[in-house]
């Protein structure tokens, strides 16, 4: 259980050190970055009840492994997209 909650701390961690680019490459203005940080806190909260409810008919360590499985590789696949290129098409 730690170490679940280990890994959302650093990807908090993470979307904070990262803001300038999440800022800078889509073009996104303040409010943007604000959406973009409420959506990566909103985004656990809303499975939490989900969570728990899903812990209650198939056990609480199966749950916890499933969702630190799917934490980490949607955690991988964020991290394998690529830098947008400064050239843009036509």
């Amino acid at each position: 259980m730690l170490l679940a909650v280990s890994m959302t701390f650093i990807d908090r961690t993470i979307v904070a050190i990262a803001a300038p680019d999440i800022v800078h490459e889509p073009g996104l203005s303040t409010p943007g970055m604000q959406w973009t940080v409420n959506a990566c806190l909103l985004a656990p909260a809303a499975f939490f009840a989900l969570g728990g409810r899903l812990a209650d008919l198939y056990g609480p360590r199966r749950v916890v492994l499933a969702g630190t499985l799917v934490f980490v590789v949607s955690s991988v696949l964020c991290g394998c997209v690529p830098r947008a290129s400064s050239r843009r098409p036509g």
